[in-house]
């Protein structure tokens, strides 16, 4: 009996100690998977955590997280609103008010060539354009105002408040524009004949060409904003030409922005001269010194000029005659954009905006049906068919000391223009190039 008492004490002792030794191994078991689960889920709160920051850092940009790239804008006169594009992508869009036909908004290809967030009109009574990016020197421009559903200004874009102030935080001046009475997209675009980068250092090319009636040969470009110096306006009239004599001086402070109120009448706005328009003359003549490339090129090819012209920065750079096959046929007029440089360096990517064919007029006359009335002269307007964007490039023989000159100062966001209309008078100092089309 004494013996078999202690053998079974002997293995109860046993069951024992390998039950505590499963014990201590089940207990290290699940500290590990609580580990695990608490460290996975400390993992998963810190993602969630990080996710909703970046949605909130997102959501406190002015149009959220853009595509990196450059921007473009598409006013559309005959549906009365304006596009954002960034890289190519369509990112915003908002209603806008242009010119009535009395005082109508030109159509054509233009770039932003001043900003002022607190600019006011030196024609009617200082009265409110907040967050200003002028288009012309000549008086239009973008900027808040009234938005009676309907082209009511004098020329100028009107925006929506909350769309004018996001936009002043993002462009930056040479940011191209185009006002167009459909609404032409951005796309794609590959040619041979297109701009690639060159590596190797940019040319310093010493013939700057002199505007018209000037005798400086260069001058700085323009990166400098207005500040606003007119008086708040009895009346707050909504206004819609800028103020044509102010010169570039140090950009102003932020600051919230107010509505301009609305009235049923606008003072006549002044006729324009066949002067040039006043722009602001440059600080100090330069002319002694080189001249120095910086920023995106602008290029133009003009059909009825035969020539090309290039600017860096608001700056003439050269001009060259082209050659251009089958005269007779009209190029129309294309803008073609550098979003971004691919693979090692030596290949940009395009985008192009075709604008809507332009027309012909042709004199008919037309006779009365009534007796004694003198038959009258109607001018009629006939369909053009202009040039494809390909088949333009196919027309254009560049020379290629042009060529080599321009791909040595590519950069993203440069452009080439090809059109059938010559410099305007709007192309002067502190522009790039802006091309009128009917």
């Amino acid at each position: 009996m004494a013996s078999t008492f202690g053998v079974n004490l002997m293995a109860e002792a046993g069951l024992v100690r390998m039950s505590w030794r499963r014990a201590l191994v089940s207990g290290v078991a699940l500290t590990f998977i609580a580990g695990f689960v608490n460290s996975a889920d400390a993992a998963s709160r810190y993602g969630r955590t990080q996710s909703v920051k970046k949605r909130d850092v997102a959501n406190k940009l002015p149009f959220g997280e853009l595509p990196r790239g450059p921007l473009q804008m598409v006013v559309s006169i005959g549906q009365q609103h304006v596009t954002l594009y960034s890289n190519g992508t369509r990112v915003a869009q908002a209603r806008v008010s242009t010119g009535t036909p009395g005082h109508p908004t030109p159509t054509g290809v233009f770039s932003i060539i001043e900003k002022d967030r607190w600019h006011r009109s030196n024609l009617y009574d200082a009265a409110p354009m907040f967050y200003m990016q002028r288009l012309t020197w000549s008086g239009v421009a973008m900027h808040e105002g009234v938005l009676p559903g309907f082209a009511a200004s004098h020329g100028c874009i009107r925006m929506p408040t909350d769309f004018a102030s996001r936009l002043w935080l993002i462009t930056r001046l040479g940011v191209r524009v185009v006002v167009a009475r459909n609404d032409p997209a951005p796309y794609e675009f590959e040619h041979p004949k297109l701009f690639n980068p060159r590596l190797g250092p940019a040319p310093q090319v010493s013939e700057a060409r002199p505007e018209p009636g000037s005798t400086v040969a260069s001058a700085e470009p323009a990166r400098l904003m207005t500040v606003a110096q007119a008086t708040t306006p009895d009346d707050a009239r909504a206004s819609d030409v800028v103020d044509q004599s102010a010169a570039p001086l140090a950009q102003g402070v932020e600051a919230p922005a107010s509505q301009a109120a609305e009235k049923s009448a606008e003072p006549e706005k002044r006729e324009p001269t066949e002067a040039e328009p006043n722009k602001p003359l440059p600080p100090r003549n330069r002319t002694a010194e080189p001249v120095k490339h910086a920023g995106q090129v602008a290029v133009f090819v003009s059909k009825r000029e035969k020539k090309i012209f290039v600017r860096q920065g608001f700056v003439p750079v050269f001009e060259m005659p082209i050659e251009i096959a089958n005269p007779d046929q009209p190029l129309g007029t294309h803008v073609f954009t550098a979003m971004e440089v691919k693979g090692d360096g030596t290949q940009m990517r395009w985008n192009a905006i075709t604008m809507p064919a332009e027309h012909s007029g042709s004199a008919v006359e037309v006779r009365s049906r009534k007796a004694g009335k003198k038959a009258e002269v109607v001018t009629t307007r006939e369909a053009r068919t202009p040039s494809t964007a390909a088949e333009a490039l196919d027309r254009i023989s560049l020379p290629p000391e042009a060529v080599e000159r321009i791909s040595e100062l590519l950069v993203p966001g440069s452009s080439l223009i090809l059109s059938d209309h010559g410099l305007g008078r709007e192309t002067g100092r502190y522009t790039e190039f802006i091309v009128l089309t009917p």
